[in-house]
């Protein structure tokens, strides 16, 4: 028996029956005639998907978390505001879900969570809070942000059941992580479950986005990709996601093969109206874990940040690599590069590179134009 999974049932059992308890009593206290002052609860959400999703021991889990974070390398990406992450067991994204939270600094204060709507035969429009004051999470307790009343106050309805699901909760310890594991982390959370969502309300709701954009804020997407389809398609369906998410494209990201095509839509809205820039870090999906390759689920790790600017150290090196790798090639050399993967005879310049400058890891368009006097003599770019 999973000692830690029973002691979270009992959590849930006996948070619910003390807040029957309590209202019971100010029922009775009422119908007493007794004046009863206004009280604002605190309300609980317990660790739904612990013991499930992920361990339920919070020795286990944050060293689990740790794991997979650390399992991709900080890029060194400067501004990350946007991550987009998966939301199925940990066995199976968590590496994934831990790329893009490793390029996040820990100075966030508030957390803006999006997941599409996963209940079963649970219909509604626009995006709904949870009526809770708080998520738990073996091991910490993280409040939702001020902001959550403000939001309701707007209109924003509460729906604790499209709440039920697993989504947010498992991006929780990874955000717990990055702030040392302390039981009660210094950020809070605003969580948000979308319902089904037109043009016009996902514009709506990134311009709602768009205000409580600050230096301070993280939004976290959370969206897994084609669902149970054979590897092989999969990982086309896959790709044709991630092209659509780097290029921005929202018509292409529309018919896209995910659980939360207008999830990703608003963070595309939302990036365009914040002049944000993704970089791919990622990809596998389910079959990689369990070696079934019949029927899988795809997960990406995206991130979305400042526009790129090279500090003057960064342009040195890499004109550097540029001009020598100019000078082999003409002298009928093998060119230098900055990487041996894929580039049969190719030698790179100096294997530290990559390590002191953990950007140039990431794929980005390039190109290069020679001049002779001026003169333009050729170019290429890819």
């Amino acid at each position: 028996m999973d000692i830690a999974l029973v002691e979270n049932r009992l959590l849930v059992f006996g948070c619910e029956m003390m807040r029957f308890i309590v209202r019971g009593l100010i029922l009775l206290l009422s119908l007493s005639g007794v004046v009863v002052p206004s009280v604002a609860f605190s309300k609980i959400r317990p660790p739904l998907s612990a013991g499930q999703f992920y361990p339920a021991d919070p020795a286990k889990l944050y060293g689990d978390v740790e794991k997979m974070m650390t399992s991709f390398p900080a890029m060194g990406i400067r501004g990350v505001h946007a991550i987009v992450v998966p939301h199925a067991g940990y066995k199976y994204s968590g590496e994934v879900a831990g790329a893009s939270f490793r390029q996040v600094s820990n100075d966030f204060e508030r957390v803006f969570i999006l997941a599409s709507n996963h209940k079963n035969g649970l219909s509604f429009r626009g995006p709904v809070l949870p009526d809770a004051t708080s998520f738990a999470i073996p091991g910490a307790e993280i409040p939702l942000a001020p902001v959550v009343e403000e939001l309701r106050r707007s209109g924003m309805k509460s729906l604790d059941e499209a709440h039920s699901m697993h989504m947010i909760e498992l991006a929780l310890p990874f955000l717990v992580s990055l702030k040392k594991k302390s039981a009660n982390p210094n950020f809070s959370i605003v969580p948000l479950i979308l319902g089904q969502m037109d043009t016009g309300e996902i514009q709506s709701l990134a311009d709602l986005l768009t205000r409580y954009a600050d230096d301070k804020t993280l939004f976290v997407f959370s969206v897994d990709l084609s669902h149970y389809y054979p590897a092989d398609q999969a990982e086309k369906l896959d790709q044709f996601t991630i092209r659509a998410m780097m290029s921005r494209d929202p018509e292409d990201i529309a018919r896209a093969t995910t659980d939360g095509n207008h999830v990703l839509l608003t963070l595309l809205n939302l990036a365009a109206k914040k002049e944000w820039e993704p970089s791919f870090l990622k990809y596998r999906h389910s079959g990689d874990a369990t070696g079934d390759r019949s029927r899988v689920v795809g997960y990406a790790s995206i991130v979305f940040h400042d526009p790129l600017v090279l500090t003057d150290t960064e342009k040195e090196k890499l004109l550097y690599v540029a001009s020598q790798s100019v000078r082999r090639g003409v002298n009928h050399y093998p060119p230098w590069g900055l990487a041996l993967a894929g580039n049969e005879g190719w030698r790179q310049i100096d294997p530290k590179l990559m390590d002191d400058f953990p950007l140039f890891n990431i794929s980005r368009g390039t190109f290069v134009t020679l001049k002779k006097g001026g003169i333009l003599r050729g170019c290429i770019g890819d």
